[in-house]
């Protein structure tokens, strides 16, 4: 985050914080579109790369459950928990 972001009384920001303590703060950049792809709201740089990694194990995980496996190998929902973690 840049200090220009951290001068932005408007942006968005989600603070990770374990105890009294923050770990880092990260602004917000969203953005939501209708099913033809038309820019509905924006928030923070919308244009910059983003990333998936472990925010993808939800959607990585819907095969295995909608598949029936997790059913079949008699998986609990704090299994199937652990199998959306990363």
């Amino acid at each position: 985050m840049s200090m220009e972001d951290r001068k932005n009384p408007d942006a968005l920001i989600v603070e990770v914080v374990r105890g009294r303590i923050v770990e880092s703060r990260h602004q917000v950049s969203m953005a939501m579109v209708d099913v033809d792809g038309r820019l509905l709201l924006a928030f923070g740089e919308i244009t910059q790369p983003q990333y998936l990694r472990s925010s993808a194990k939800p959607f990585q995980a819907l095969p295995f459950i909608e598949g029936g496996f997790a059913d079949q190998l008699d998986f609990t929902p704090r299994q199937i928990a652990l199998v959306c973690a990363s």
